[in-house]
């Protein structure tokens, strides 16, 4: 199970790691990089983003969704167990 204290543990310890604190800042600027330049691939983004938080929105505690979702599973013949927060 992942927790509070591993999550913190996590981030924490490469800001201790000043090579490690390096090397994730710029994983994470070639990352950004790449995602600019393979901007102009994805026509209409931001049409396509305003469309997956729309989706997501109206997913996202739909109790009628998540029954039809169970019931697709158990058709084909997962097992669908429901927790309670």
């Amino acid at each position: 199970m992942v927790t509070e204290d591993y999550l913190k543990n996590k981030i924490n310890t490469p800001l201790k790691n000043k090579e490690k604190l390096i090397a994730l800042r710029k994983a994470f600027k070639t990352t950004r990089d790449r995602q600019n330049e393979n901007k102009f691939l994805f026509l209409y983004l931001d049409q396509r983003k305003e469309r997956l938080k729309e989706s997501r929105d109206f997913s996202i505690g739909n109790k009628e969704l998540l029954c039809q979702a169970i019931k697709n599973f158990e058709k084909k013949w997962f097992q669908s167990i429901l927790l309670q927060d």
